[in-house]
């Protein structure tokens, strides 16, 4: 092999390894860091525990499970920090468009702790990290979720409530959840997840994928479908 040829693959891998490696870390941090972390500021403005979170026409949060409850805003370091455009009412918080007045690249994060156990999107996508949440319902109006579990968790969610409707998509990796009661219309859901228990109803269209679970009480009409994988 001529040496160009070999110096042209050896580099082509360090740019694999370089890239693979920031992978790992957005994967591991649940951070949008670009370039370094020294061009970048964090400030945390602490709300009270919700119950309910309500999201409306966005989709640049994400959701992270913590032992207290915050928002974490990541900008640029010669950047003023924005304004978040929010309402707290009783138990619940409420996100209004895009969330920011002002400026750009602005990266919000929501922490919030195990007292949450309805997320209610409209127009909407959000990813959630590390969610162990024990009863947890979404309801979903054209709306999308990613559930991504970093860190192992012997069971994620022992209930796991989601209505969805109007082309929303719910979607989780490898994690585990006792109880999925599911009420879709013409929307998908797609759980690469071991469920014990199956139940609800599929309409207009649906699309259910799920691991083969120990018993199942579904409903569905002949528009829809529903994989069982092993």
């Amino acid at each position: 092999m001529k040496t160009s040829k070999i110096i042209f693959i050896a580099l082509l891998s360090t740019i694999a390894l370089i890239i693979l490696a920031a992978l790992i870390d957005l994967r591991l941090s649940g951070k949008r860091y670009v370039d370094g972390k020294k061009d970048y500021k964090i400030s945390k403005l602490k709300i009270p525990s919700i119950r309910v979170l309500c999201i409306n026409e966005n989709s640049s949060i994400e959701l992270v499970q913590s032992d207290s409850a915050y928002f974490e805003l990541t900008v640029m370091k010669d950047s003023i920090v924005p304004e978040l455009k929010y309402a707290i009412s009783g138990d619940t918080l409420k996100i209004m468009d895009q969330m920011t007045k002002i400026g750009s690249g602005a990266w919000v994060s929501i922490h919030i702790n195990d007292q949450l156990n309805q997320i209610i999107l409209k127009n909407s996508h959000t990813n959630l990290i590390n969610f162990g949440i024990s009863n947890l319902s979404f309801d979903l109006d054209q709306s999308s979720v990613n559930v991504n579990q970093v860190i192992v968790k012997k069971t994620a969610f022992q209930r796991l409530n989601i209505l969805a409707k109007n082309n929303s998509r719910f979607e989780a990796d490898d994690i585990k959840i006792d109880s999925l009661q599911v009420e879709l219309q013409h929307s998908e859901v797609y759980l690469w997840s071991t469920v014990n228990n199956l139940n609800g109803s599929i309409a207009d269209s649906s699309r259910l994928r799920v691991r083969q679970p120990r018993a199942i009480t579904l409903k569905r009409d002949l528009s829809s479908n529903v994989e069982i994988n092993e």
